[in-house]
């Protein structure tokens, strides 16, 4: 049974992940310093015409493979009307996505390593994680306060208050939720406020610079998306004291929330990466580290024991962070976030199937 509003709604939300998916496969082959697809390369390596063949079947493939899912996805309109199918639908299509699109990565990632090790085209001292004293004194302030996280708790906290006073259940859960997302970004933004600089040149400026912007923009980012979460929630919660709750409504809100958090990551990402190109090129030489042998299912996770980082900076599957999980913190923190996810899954359709 098709339900146009539905229908409409569902075809937005799959362009909209469609479109970031395409988008992340699009900065992977883009060169980030001397990272292509994952794997770091000299500068004359960068130009190779065998890694260029690698780059373009990754293309073809990828976006083959988008166009199959693409395809896929159009039956959930034909299902629109029944709420509880369609959600379950669009989520196994969205996992199934991501998991194809990965081992698509992989594939690739594998081969241009395996170039890369037949060539010998090792960049600079590899496992390189200190830096000179000068920029370990200067990286404390980088970041953006803390103190910022404030405004966020603040407003995550109003749901919360009034369902005591108004003794209504439902909307404390959602400003729960708000709480602990704040929480979770006020955690990455310690770790990245405290984590050790990187080599990137045997420049002091410009580690100092790029240690510099790279903590500054990721930092900045968390912060808005503290907030961005937190009116999320709290708008969420009061919107569905007056209206009548809707599949379209809450896939409508979910995807305003989506546009505004990846705004933010992806301006940060672009500032780091575009400050990044423009240091090296201005001073023409490789990046001084080479850790690519501790990036593990097509460069999708990094385990690095050396390492005393909790998070670096992703290389492949978009913007953003992933864990180091040689560290015992990682795992536990990573655990976490995995679980939370599937409970708010489950959640969600505990709340379709009751209102359906």
């Amino acid at each position: 049974m098709i339900h146009l509003g539905s229908a409409i709604v569902l075809m937005i939300t799959v362009l909209i992940f469609f479109g970031a998916q395409l988008t992340a496969n699009l900065m992977i082959t883009s060169v980030n310093g001397n990272v292509i697809l994952g794997v770091t390369l000299p500068r004359e390596a960068l130009k190779n015409e065998a890694v260029a063949d690698i780059v373009k079947n990754f293309r073809k493939a990828s976006s083959s493979v988008l166009l199959i899912f693409f395809t896929l996805s159009i039956p959930v309109v034909f299902v629109s009307g029944f709420v509880s199918i369609s959600f379950a639908y669009i989520l196994m299509w969205a996992i199934g996505l991501i998991y194809t699109n990965q081992k698509i990565i992989s594939k690739f990632w594998n081969k241009l390593y395996l170039l890369k090790k037949e060539n010998q085209w090792w960049v600079g001292n590899r496992n390189i994680i200190s830096i000179d004293t000068e920029v370990s004194r200067l990286k404390n302030t980088f970041p953006v306060s803390k103190v910022w996280f404030i405004i966020p708790l603040i407003i995550s906290f109003i749901p919360l208050v009034n369902s005591f006073f108004a003794d209504i259940q439902k909307i404390s859960w959602l400003s729960i939720c708000g709480i602990i997302t704040s929480s979770f970004l006020f955690l990455y933004h310690i770790i990245y406020s405290k984590a050790k600089a990187v080599v990137y040149s045997e420049n002091t400026d410009v580690n100092i610079t790029l240690n510099c912007v790279y903590k500054r923009e990721w930092t900045k980012c968390l912060v808005i998306l503290a907030l961005v979460s937190s009116i999320f929630f709290t708008a969420s919660s009061f919107l569905f004291l007056v209206i009548h709750f809707e599949m379209q409504t809450l896939i409508v809100i979910v995807i305003f929330a989506c546009i505004s958090v990846l705004i933010p990551i992806t301006y940060a990402y672009n500032k780091i990466r575009n400050t990044r190109n423009k240091m090296i090129s201005l001073i023409d030489e490789d990046m001084c580290t080479d850790d690519d042998e501790f990036w593990v299912f097509g460069a999708m996770y990094y385990n690095n024991p050396n390492d005393k980082r909790m998070m670096v900076e992703r290389r492949v599957g978009g913007v953003g962070f992933t864990f180091n999980l040689a560290k015992t913190s990682s795992k536990i923190i990573m655990t976490s976030i995995s679980g939370i996810i599937v409970g708010w899954v489950i959640w969600m359709f505990i709340i379709i199937f009751e209102n359906t």
